[in-house]
């Protein structure tokens, strides 16, 4: 009994190492996510209307160019 009961006790560690491990490369992931995202729209906000036109873009469409970007990791 005391063997099943440490067996289970070691299981239930590790599941929640891994739990732990899955959060932490979550937020991790979410970190990087945010930062390219701001440089991003950081970087096209200080264009001018000349040059987001040269490419093709309109002001509005900033976020949506920033969150593609950092989706596209």
């Amino acid at each position: 009994m005391a063997n099943v009961t440490l067996g289970t006790a070691r299981l239930h560690r590790l599941g929640a190492r891994v739990l732990f491990h899955r959060i932490a490369e979550a937020l991790q992931e979410r970190a990087r996510y945010r930062t390219v995202y701001s440089r991003t729209l950081a970087e096209l906000q200080a264009m001018s209307e000349r040059e987001l036109s040269d490419f093709g873009f309109h002001r509005s469409e900033l976020p949506r160019i920033a969150r593609d970007a950092a989706r596209d990791l």
